[in-house]
């Protein structure tokens, strides 16, 4: 059995990150963007929602619990509404690399050469893994940057820094749950069947499953604990963190998705070992 050298790791993992640039610039820049874009227009936002408010009958304002207008009125609430969004299409991504980053090879025909060299696969693994945490990191530190930047413009006097960037680790854990379960699908399912579609259903579907948690009766509220969104709620975090607001949230959570990373990996990595490539 071949020792592991971390040397050998580095240069796989150097090797990655250059097949994987294009996606990391791309998808960096492009989020930077659209979060710079949404959060310097929370001024206006602001306004237009606050007229829209004052022209609705008190009646009808509590009815529906808008009555305080925080969650467009207040930058941190704004910012969780745009970055809960923008967080799906992260996951998305990150399933699609957790799946395709040990695929990639296979559909290729380069895993044969990579088989030939002197290169364990825990050495492989590990590097693929760390190249895949790059991918995705990257991405929510573009969107973390362009919130606190776009915040000290146009809402230096409300910003919470600490809240947002506690708000963005939630949806850094968001965004690893469903890296991990590309991981999974990658490593578990048959070389006939493709893994992306898979990674992609359990994404929209947990989603799915959460809103309907939240507009469905009390029987199936019980859904939002299988919703990574739900159960690691931006816009209750916020809330609760920043005092705007009447959401919660629970750190349960948090426990849930710590535990729930490292399984979905180990496993994944089980998978791998007794994979026959």
């Amino acid at each position: 059995m071949k020792n592991f050298e971390f040397k050998t790791v580095k240069k796989l993992y150097i090797n990655e990150i250059k097949r994987k640039k294009r996606s990391i610039i791309l998808w960096s820049a492009a989020l930077f963007g659209i979060t710079a874009l949404y959060m310097l227009l929370f001024s206006v936002v602001k306004e237009m929602f606050v007229e829209k408010m004052e022209a609705l009958p008190p009646e009808l304002t509590e009815l529906f619990g808008m009555s305080g207008g925080s969650g467009f009125t207040n930058y941190n609430t704004y910012f969780t509404s745009v970055v809960s969004i923008l967080i799906v299409a992260v996951s998305a991504f990150a399933a699609s690399v957790g799946s395709g980053i040990f695929r990639d090879e296979e559909a290729t025909g380069a895993i044969e050469f990579t088989n030939a060299l002197p290169v364990g696969r825990t050495e492989l693994w590990t590097a693929k893994v760390v190249a895949a945490l790059t991918v995705v990191t990257a991405p929510i530190l573009s969107v973390t940057v362009s919130a606190l930047i776009s915040g000290a413009i146009v809402a230096s006097d409300e910003i919470a820094v600490g809240s947002i960037i506690a708000a963005m680790l939630l949806a850094y854990l968001i965004v690893l749950i469903f890296l991990a379960v590309g991981f999974l699908a990658a490593c578990g399912l048959k070389k006939s069947i493709k893994p992306a579609p898979i990674g992609l259903g359990i994404l929209f579907g947990t989603y799915l499953l959460g809103y309907l948690s939240a507009i469905g009766p009390d029987a199936v509220s019980f859904l939002k604990h299988v919703s990574p969104f739900d159960f690691l709620s931006l816009g209750g975090f916020m809330s609760s963190s920043a005092g705007v607001g009447d959401g919660a949230f629970g750190i349960s959570g948090v426990i849930t998705a710590l535990v729930l990373i490292p399984l979905l990996t180990a496993s994944a990595y089980f998978l791998y070992r007794k994979r026959d490539f």
